[in-house]
């Protein structure tokens, strides 16, 4: 039986100073943890300097959770459920599309204004909370539209990973452009990774992890470093090291 899915008609937009608040002091709070590691590895000890490291992070970790607050990664079925729910009530859409699901949301009413360019005018009418709006019955007939749109899309692939992939990206050049070095050691005692960037990775990522379940995804180190060093080897070319 396929998983059936309910429309996302019920979102509370989030507050952005709040995360952005909430980011930055959790990374000040692991500032000492963060900057021994490169005291550790590369012997520095300059590491007032290293206070734009600390931006850098903020500005990954911050952009990763807007990201998936808006845009989690999610189907074509998903997506169907809540394009649905508009094109059955379009009205309601109408008094309260902040509420819906965002990608929905953008999809159904890009739709809309392909089918007409004059009706530029009642959009922003609409948003403005003035007459001459939308009608109900376009944003119907535009929802409908999406709705085949995202039937010829369906696929048994794995959910997106573009938000982890682009974080790891981000997270990795800050780690380089301070002096690191991504490599992938492997214990064959233990069988498992270290390194200095995944130790960077550990301090970091708990700080947005809450954001990637509500998603619906996890952040592990592993995949993180693997996602990093797919980003990062054509420029540095470090192969893997095997240790006893």
């Amino acid at each position: 039986m396929p998983t059936r899915y309910s429309a996302r008609n019920n979102l509370v937009p989030f507050q952005y100073c709040v995360m952005l608040n909430s980011i930055s002091e959790s990374v000040l709070d692991r500032k000492h943890d963060i900057l021994q590691i490169f005291v550790d590895d590369l012997v520095k000890t300059d590491v007032d300097e290293q206070d734009p490291l600390l931006d850098r992070i903020v500005n990954a970790l911050t952009s990763f959770a807007m990201n998936v607050a808006a845009l989690p990664p999610r189907s074509s079925r998903q997506l169907h459920a809540t394009v649905k729910d508009i094109a059955e009530n379009p009205t309601a859409f109408l008094a309260s599309s902040e509420t819906y699901d965002p990608e929905a949301t953008a999809r159904v009413l890009c739709t809309y204004l392909t089918d007409s360019p004059d009706r530029t005018v009642a959009w922003r009418a609409w948003e403005m909370n003035m007459p001459g709006g939308p009608k109900p019955d376009d944003i119907a007939v535009a929802a409908k539209s999406v709705m085949s749109q995202l039937d010829e899309m369906r696929s048994r692939g794995r959910p997106r990973v573009e938000h982890q992939d682009q974080l790891a990206k981000q997270l990795a050049r800050a780690f380089i452009l301070h002096g690191g070095t991504i490599q992938r050691n492997y214990s064959r005692r233990t069988g498992q990774e270290s390194g200095a960037f995944h130790r960077f990775l550990e301090c970091v990522l708990p700080i947005v992890r809450p954001y990637a379940r509500a998603a619906g995804f996890q952040l592990t180190v592993e995949t993180m470093v693997r996602s990093a060093k797919r980003a990062t080897v054509k420029g540095d070319g470090k192969k893997t090291e095997a240790t006893a």
